[in-house]
């Protein structure tokens, strides 16, 4: 699968891309290195591992203390998180989006 494979929605069977996930995303999750964004069918929460050229779908979840669990894998050349100065970018297609931290 690609990051423009059309995936289902789980919840209103909308159909949207991993692509609209990463031009959706708004705020990064340090202590787990997930990137939070929103599908764009109902605005349903998605948490994504950022990997450089690499989108880990999954979810986030507590045992003890909150978990990443990754379920599906693409490919996305190019793109990268960098840490500059105590905040995240998302490096992607030569644009350059500050991220939100929440933790």
């Amino acid at each position: 699968m690609t990051i423009d494979t059309p995936q289902t929605c789980r919840l209103c069977d909308g159909t949207f891309t991993i692509r609209a996930l990463l031009e959706a995303a708004s705020q990064h999750w340090s202590a787990l290195n997930v990137m939070i964004s929103t599908s764009p069918c109902c605005k349903k929460q998605e948490e994504l591992e950022i990997q450089t050229n690499k989108v880990i779908r999954g979810y986030v979840y507590a045992a003890g203390a909150p978990h990443f669990c990754g379920m599906e894998e693409y490919d996305a050349p190019g793109l990268a998180l960098e840490r500059r100065e105590g905040r995240v970018w998302l490096l992607w297609e030569g644009t350059e989006r500050l991220l939100e931290s929440i933790g």
